[in-house]
């Protein structure tokens, strides 16, 4: 078994303010690596923000500072909501930082070294927007075909140098087709390759003229051009657990290759085709799968954006639910790899179902039948029937991980807690206690439901970690535990 995993989000472009979709991938992705760590792993997670590119030097310019400046205080507040999400980060990464720049130089002479980064001229449809190159313009003279907005799109016509992409395009396919290179859902891979088959794998450009764009690496042994972002901004996995040696060369450290990158669903070709060929071209292990998220769009199913207004800021609701409410709707209401809508009034409403009247109130009511019944200390003695659910329900959770769907995984960990609230309630407790011949059976019931709340709050804590420290008091999985004088509120009534 692998005794390290390495998770990563992408990382988020500095040019603006956080929206709820990032605080989806932060939390998808420190749910994975903090489910693994409970299986004894050690775990290296990684998130941060891509701070290069044409879109930052001509915001920061708009507003009068140095892109430097400018990215310094986007980045600060990218990393505020992974704090603010409990977010369990090794290193909040940034592509200005001078070891990634060093990383990224290096790799470059790899790749040229190897015979894969070659110089021409040429002219082509760029978007600004998504830093993206659209296609040349000898074969689609009409930009518009495109469908992006006109202000976004510009004509590139420089000498650049390019990636040989087109080579390692029967590798691609190969890994894509036997699930080497796993992509969650198989849908995106499938896609993938039909894309690749109908539109091939051209060489693509990988730098820009320097005296256009200046914010970014520079071309190592060429001061005329700059690195492309996202050939920049993809060697970052790498920057975060490696070093170079006197000779150039790139060493790994033990958490590579990477076990999982989150990433949506707009740069999954990014991730899925160009990244595996760039490590290819220079003999790096490739990662072992790519979680593919879809958007959450607005009620009405639009895609939420600036220009309409309905774009949604999870910082207020972390201010006003709490960190792990938000974390427990994201994983369990939103669908993992689909797009999902947000309507945030039933933010308040799975507040208050699953985590107050629920989970709340299960922790609350056995805490106070404790205290009632048996001083204040129950010993853990599960029922065989319990035991057994428990058990069955962490095989299945586990299953439910293991096919990155967080939404069946907490199910599954609600489903247990409704479990012993309804059980409570058809015990009746309060009326047992009434009968002294029937106390050592009463505690017996208390200790086989303190068990199955143990093992819910288990299964919770990848999803809800400020809720499972508070609870920290109930880990104890055998003999006797004692019951806090004072039992925190976990979810205060709205």
């Amino acid at each position: 078994m692998k005794t390290t995993a390495y998770i990563t989000t992408s990382i988020a472009y500095a040019n603006g303010q956080p929206h709820i979709g990032h605080a989806l991938e932060l939390v998808q992705a420190d749910f994975f690596a903090r489910a693994i760590k409970q299986q004894g792993v050690e775990v290296r997670l990684l998130t941060g923000t891509d701070e290069h590119g044409l879109k930052v030097q001509q915001a920061a310019e708009r507003q009068g500072v140095t892109p430097q400046e400018f990215v310094n205080q986007h980045s600060s507040v990218f990393q505020t909501l992974a704090d603010l999400l409990s977010v369990s980060y090794a290193r909040f990464i940034r592509t200005s930082d001078q070891d990634h720049q060093a990383l990224a130089q290096a790799f470059w002479r790899i790749c040229q070294k190897n015979g894969d980064i070659y110089k021409r001229h040429y002219r082509a449809w760029y978007d600004i927007k998504e830093e993206t190159f659209l296609g040349l313009v000898d074969e689609y003279p009409d930009p518009t075909v495109f469908n992006v907005e006109p202000r976004f799109i510009e004509m590139i016509d420089e000498e650049n140098y390019f990636f040989r992409l087109s080579r390692y395009k029967d590798q691609i396919i190969s890994l894509l087709s036997s699930a080497e290179l796993k992509i969650t859902p198989l849908s995106r891979a499938k896609e993938l390759l039909n894309f690749i088959t109908d539109k091939g794998m051209e060489d693509i450009s990988i730098s820009r003229d320097a005296l256009k764009l200046s914010w970014g690496v520079p071309v190592p042994d060429d001061e005329q051009q700059v690195m492309y972002v996202w050939f920049d901004a993809l060697t970052n996995y790498l920057t975060a657990c490696s070093s170079i040696d006197g000779t150039g060369k790139i060493l790994p450290d033990i958490f590579w290759p990477p076990t999982l990158h989150c990433v949506g669903k707009d740069i999954h070709r990014f991730h899925s085709m160009i990244w595996p060929a760039m490590l290819l071209s220079a003999g790096l292990p490739l990662p072992e799968e790519v979680l593919v998220h879809g958007f959450i769009v607005a009620e009405d199913g639009r895609k939420m954006s600036k220009s309409i207004g309905n774009v949604i800021d999870p910082i207020p609701l972390i201010e006003r639910f709490g960190s792990d409410a938000v974390r427990w709707f994201l994983l369990k209401e939103m669908h993992t790899t689909d797009d999902s809508r947000l309507k945030v009034e039933r933010i308040s409403e799975v507040y208050s179902a699953d985590l107050a009247n629920t989970l709340g109130n299960l922790v609350n009511r056995l805490s106070a039948m404790a205290k009632q019944y048996c001083s204040g200390s129950v010993t853990i003695e599960p029922s065989e029937e319990m035991r057994a659910l428990c058990t069955a329900t962490t095989v299945d959770y586990g299953q439910a991980v293991k096919a990155r769907n967080t939404q069946a995984a907490l199910q599954l960990a609600f489903n247990l807690a409704a479990f012993s609230n309804r059980s409570i309630e058809e015990y009746k407790p309060w009326q047992v206690a009434k009968l002294p011949e029937r106390s050592k059976e009463l505690r017996q019931q208390l200790g086989s439901w303190f068990y199955c709340l143990q093992t819910v709050v288990h299964l919770l804590t990848p999803a809800m970690p400020v809720t499972a420290d508070k609870l920290s008091w109930l880990a104890k999985r055998s003999g006797e535990i004692v019951i806090p004088q004072e039992v925190p509120i976990l979810f205060p009534r709205l």
